[in-house]
């Protein structure tokens, strides 16, 4: 009994201890709930390395090319004290091929066309092989025996950074051994690695398709008429060093920070770019992947990649460009007797791709002034 009373008096005393312990304990385990969820949420907006791994980027380390993708960014972020050295995400000497091609670069092509796609868009890569690629795969549609026999001698292929999602990479195995026709490399796929795309390119070319006669690299929003294309090429002697597109002169950066094409100025300080053939498409001959290749690693890095290859890269090596016609960086009307004279046409959805070959296979047109493939002529080029 007295025991009983004893009891019923300790625990009188030690309730409100206890109570108070276990607020202290419910007050704590809120907090670093919280404070996991704010890691795990800051953590998510933090730059992705290689296949889903992160890490903290420190500003006064090299700024590898896995940092250069975010999965939020608002503004354009290259810190003034990230390395902008290109070997240190290139790594020349090494193989990096994520995934090679099924069926490898031949030997002696006459062309090997390479269209830069982001790792997603399948749907546009299915469209591509289904209309204006087929005069590549299937050469039988071109026209014209010589143009047949530079088709024949042609190859199509596809390339592609790594995801940062890892399940695209199944997704990609599986639609190279349907196709035999994708390159992936080991960089981040994003729109900031562009010029990474293009360099890693010059790489696999160096590397894996040393014979090829020209290379050209084409978005995979584009139209390409290639008989048209290598009507064009075969007007090129074998000796000179090529390269050919759509000529962008006098363009100066922009510096709004709103801008797809911002570009802070201590990236690049003068009133002028160099002028350059438009990224959408453009050619080169094999002669120049070497050189080219060797420029880029002696260049300082710039992310847009079609001032830096064909403007900068190209100007350290003394190489003129050369202006067609033919090409084009602005979307055409939906005239497919356009699509018969142009060289290459820009912002072509899928569902447009397949509509033009349709239209292509089918009607007969009128001759047309060439001034109607392209508004813009740099004739007054200062070189």
């Amino acid at each position: 009994m007295v025991g009983d009373k004893f009891m019923t008096w300790i625990m009188s005393r030690t309730a409100p201890s206890r109570m108070k312990c276990s607020q202290t304990m419910f007050i704590v385990l809120l907090i670093m709930s919280f404070t996991f969820l704010l890691v795990v949420y800051t953590g998510s907006l933090l730059p992705t390395y290689s296949l889903g791994t992160r890490f903290r980027m420190s500003l006064d380390q090299p700024l590898m090319s896995h940092f250069l993708s975010y999965k939020v960014m608002t503004e354009f972020e290259w810190p003034a004290n990230a390395s902008r050295d290109t070997t240190i995400y290139l790594k020349p000497d090494e193989v990096t091929t994520v995934i090679q091609p099924i069926i490898p670069c031949r030997e002696n092509l006459f062309l090997l066309v390479v269209v830069t796609s982001a790792v997603d868009n399948r749907v546009q890569r299915e469209a591509i092989r289904a209309t204006w690629g087929s005069w590549i795969t299937h050469s039988n549609q071109t026209p014209g025996d010589k143009i047949s026999q530079k088709s024949k001698n042609s190859q199509l292929m596809f390339l592609l950074g790594q995801p940062r999602d890892k399940s695209y990479i199944q997704r990609v195995v599986e639609e190279n051994h349907m196709h035999k026709d994708i390159i992936m490399e080991g960089f981040i796929d994003s729109y900031t690695n562009l010029t990474l795309k293009s360099v890693f390119m010059l790489k696999w070319v160096q590397q894996r398709c040393q014979t090829t006669r020209f290379i050209m690299k084409v978005d995979d929003d584009m139209f390409v008429n290639v008989p048209n294309l290598m009507t064009v090429l075969m007007e090129q002697k074998p000796s000179d060093e090529v390269m050919l597109g759509a000529l962008i002169c006098g363009a100066r950066p922009i510096y709004d920070k709103k801008s797809k094409w911002y570009t802070p100025r201590y990236l690049f300080n003068d009133a002028k770019y160099p002028n350059y053939l438009s990224g959408t498409g453009y050619v080169y001959s094999g002669n120049l992947v070497q050189s080219l290749l060797h420029a880029a690693c002696e260049t300082p890095f710039f992310h847009l990649e079609d001032v830096y290859l064909t403007g900068m890269c190209a100007k350290a090596l003394g190489v003129r460009l050369k202006d067609n016609i033919g090409f084009s960086y602005h979307k055409h009307k939906a005239n497919p007797c356009i699509y018969k004279k142009i060289v290459t046409g820009h912002e072509v959805t899928p569902k447009e791709l397949h509509t033009l070959w349709k239209f292509l296979q089918e009607e007969d047109c009128t001759e047309f002034k060439p001034s109607r493939l392209r508004s813009n002529d740099p004739i007054n080029c200062k070189w």
